[in-house]
């Protein structure tokens, strides 16, 4: 994740802004390759139409590329970015992540 956002940081503003949350989650598990794991951990943007947030974990080049807009960086993670809980199914085995703004909790049986 902070590879292609380090090297590319554009990538993720542009495909983000209008992403939505799922939409953010889906694009780091198929567009990125991470685990759904990593996916739904990862860090979370939001465009509020003025102000982009960000929560804590985005390389200072990305605040950076985003000089036109303001940007509020919070400094934890929040349910104001939403949570996801998620299974996955790849060919014959599972996956299952959930969300620690949310206090999930995955059992696996």
């Amino acid at each position: 994740f902070k590879g292609v956002i380090e090297t590319e940081p554009y990538r993720y503003r542009h495909l983000f802004w209008e992403a939505g949350l799922i939409g953010q989650v889906l694009y780091l598990l198929a567009g990125l390759g991470l685990s759904l794991e990593e996916a739904v951990a990862a860090p979370r943007t939001h465009f509020d139409g003025a102000c982009f947030h960000l929560e804590p974990g985005f390389p200072s080049l990305l605040a950076r590329e985003l000089k036109d807009t303001p940007v509020k960086n919070w400094e934890g993670l929040s349910l104001f970015f939403g949570g996801v809980n998620a299974v996955y199914r790849f060919g014959k085995s599972w996956s299952a992540a959930a969300d620690r703004r949310r206090e999930g909790v995955v059992m696996t049986a």
